[in-house]
């Protein structure tokens, strides 16, 4: 089971590769930004239930959450 230590040292070593890939999809530094936060809100509640490797479960909250906001 994952505790709140994981999802720090998560955020802390993907954070900027998240950036870029949201940047990608923005094509806008600020509003990729924003994108990453928004896209880490929801695992940091569902995170004691994310089994294996996480980033494409957050990769997938961002392309959702992109879609959304267009």
């Amino acid at each position: 089971m994952r505790n709140q230590s994981d999802y720090d040292a998560f955020v802390t070593a993907r954070q900027r590769h998240l950036q870029h890939l949201a940047y990608l999809l923005t094509g806008d530094w600020a509003a990729a930004e924003d994108l990453v936060q928004a896209s880490l809100v929801k695992p940091w509640f569902a995170w004691r239930r994310v089994h294996g490797d996480p980033e494409p479960y957050v990769r997938r909250i961002m392309l959702t959450t992109f879609i959304a906001l267009m």
